[in-house]
């Protein structure tokens, strides 16, 4: 069975059976922990990004509004799930939050405070 995101990689029973080139293999066990925190994959259809379509569909207080509870979610469970990688996540949503502050402050004619 092909993988989503590796349409020349099958599934041949074992990992270790799959074919593929070392940097590849490499990726697959070791992922980038910063892609999971700042860019995963699965956030992204071509050259979108998902939060960057939720700010064209629902505005902008929306998302921010989105962000900050992400936020809160995350710092909430990182004792019991991912713990320094949730606590990542809930400091990218709050650095999204600042940056569509920053954002609507330059577009009113406003410097940061």
């Amino acid at each position: 069975m092909p993988f989503k995101n590796f349409p020349n990689l099958t599934f041949t029973g074992t990992f270790a059976s799959v074919d593929v080139d070392e940097e590849l293999k490499e990726k697959l066990v070791n992922p980038d922990p910063d892609e999971a925190v700042n860019h995963p994959s699965h956030y992204n259809q071509g050259k979108f990004e998902c939060i960057d379509v939720m700010v064209e569909v629902f505005g902008v207080e929306t998302v921010k509004a989105f962000c900050l509870l992400n936020s809160f979610k995350y710092l909430w469970r990182c004792n019991d799930k991912n713990g320094d990688e949730d606590v990542e996540k809930a400091r990218w949503y709050l650095d999204k939050y600042l940056d569509l502050v920053a954002e609507q402050k330059e577009a009113e004619g406003h410097e940061m405070e």
